[in-house]
């Protein structure tokens, strides 16, 4: 397979990576021990119009609205990680990076598809470019607006300062937040 076709093999596996992973808990969108009315009274205050033109985005419904603290700490992880990535500061950017999402993307994608020759973050970072990082804009101007939590994932929901909707997914380690893909994920 040549490197274009491989690449784009591996940019779906690595955004499989970033968008899930089981750490052994829970990770179902919506939370089925709560009665649906329940949910609905619960989004229309938390997920806003994070719910898209459908009122359903997965992203806006997963697990619960974080504290505020829990919410404002990882906004300032999201705020550098995506500085990092607009500089494309590939250190930096990996230093954001959750243990695992660092090893899917390496071990799992990057190593096998480089044949071995791709072995750290940064490098990975490198050799997918923008196919795995996207256009390295940083469209976060100021926090996150909402951070969904649940069995030890978390996704971001800002409004981006391009008059978009972003997403970022995130993994809890070690009672930390960490940045769990590659790019923010736009919503519709």
């Amino acid at each position: 397979m040549k490197k274009g076709g491989k690449l784009a093999v591996v940019v779906l596996l690595v955004f499989a990576c970033g968008c899930g992973g089981n750490s052994g808990e829970s990770t179902d969108p919506v939370d089925t021990t709560t009665e649906k009315s329940a949910r609905t009274t619960d989004l229309s205050k938390e997920a806003g119009n994070f719910r898209g033109p459908d009122g359903e985005n997965t992203q806006a419904v997963f697990g619960h609205e974080a504290s505020g603290a829990e919410r404002a700490r990882a906004s300032r992880v999201i705020e550098g990680w995506l500085r990092a990535r607009a500089t494309t500061d590939w250190a930096a950017d990996c230093s954001y990076f959750s243990r695992r999402y660092r090893h899917a993307l390496v071990a799992e994608d990057a190593t096998q598809v480089s044949d071995g020759e791709v072995q750290t973050c940064a490098q990975a970072l490198d050799f997918f470019g923008s196919a795995a990082s996207g256009d390295y804009r940083n469209t976060l101007s100021g926090s996150i607006d909402r951070f969904r939590v649940g069995g030890g994932l978390g996704i971001a929901l800002y409004h981006g300062n391009d008059g978009n909707n972003w997403a970022v997914l995130m993994d809890r380690e070690a009672g930390k937040w960490w940045v769990a893909v590659a790019a923010p994920q736009e919503l519709e």
